[in-house]
């Protein structure tokens, strides 16, 4: 009220019109602050109408879609919900957007890196990243994705990466696995750069259980391509 009185004090001074003078006494005497509602989760429309009837404007701020909010409704307020306010401010709102079709972009010769930025700026989400062997792609490089590139897929949807392991060794030494536990013996495997095949327990009641005590293919055999090997691990009950 002080402020008031100093402007309506200054104006007399300075001999400004009374009509003048009592517009503005009016205009600054019927502002008033109110608490924001939490309009978080309604409708766009449904939002702007609550904001509107405290007298709040709105600015509108479209979002892409996400699977965390329903589309078409407020995700985000800008002042936050509950704060108090004057009236006639402006509250910003975001509103999730809704599904869409998009095209899925080229990920082809790729780093791992750059290709989940891509995914992710084309509104799509990485799910599976496979490692394979290439005579063709370099070491790193993604030589195969799905969806292939030009697919047209919903906005929100999953795309898979093929990535290259580098030209393929020019044969596989297959392990000595004899007498190892179960979990060596695959990780043994899998440096070597080849598959673990079949399990199958046998009765062994000598022998510490999941030990293995036979291997499909013989250690020291070379091979051309990753071939699966399959094992025989002891178990100590019939």
């Amino acid at each position: 009220m002080n402020s008031i009185l100093m402007i309506f004090m200054f104006m007399i001074g300075c001999e400004v019109p009374v009509g003048i003078l009592s517009y503005q006494y009016a205009h600054l005497s019927s502002s008033k602050e109110v608490y924001i509602p939490d309009c978080r989760g309604l409708e766009k429309q449904e939002a702007i109408s609550v904001l509107s009837e405290l007298n709040l404007d709105t600015q509108i701020i479209d979002l892409p879609y996400s699977a965390s909010y329903t589309p078409g409704t407020v995700s985000h307020m800008v002042p936050n919900a509950f704060t108090k306010i004057k009236t006639n401010r402006i509250i910003t709102l975001s509103i999730a957007g809704d599904k869409k079709s998009l095209k899925v972009p080229n990920l082809e010769n790729m780093s791992v890196r750059n290709a989940k930025i891509k995914i992710a700026d084309s509104g799509f989400v990485l799910d599976t990243i496979l490692y394979n062997y290439s005579a063709v792609i370099k070491e790193g490089l993604i030589e195969k994705q799905i969806p292939e590139h030009g697919e047209m897929l919903m906005s929100g949807s999953s795309v898979s990466i093929h990535v290259s392991k580098g030209h393929p060794a020019d044969y596989f030494t297959i392990p000595d696995l004899i007498n190892l536990q179960l979990k060596e013996a695959k990780k043994k495997i899998t440096k070597e750069g080849l598959r673990l095949g079949n399990i199958t327990e046998r009765y062994q009641p000598n022998l510490i259980p999941n030990t293995v005590i036979h291997q499909g293919y013989p250690s020291g055999m070379k091979v051309t391509f990753p071939v699966k090997i399959d094992l025989d691990v002891s178990k100590n009950k019939k």
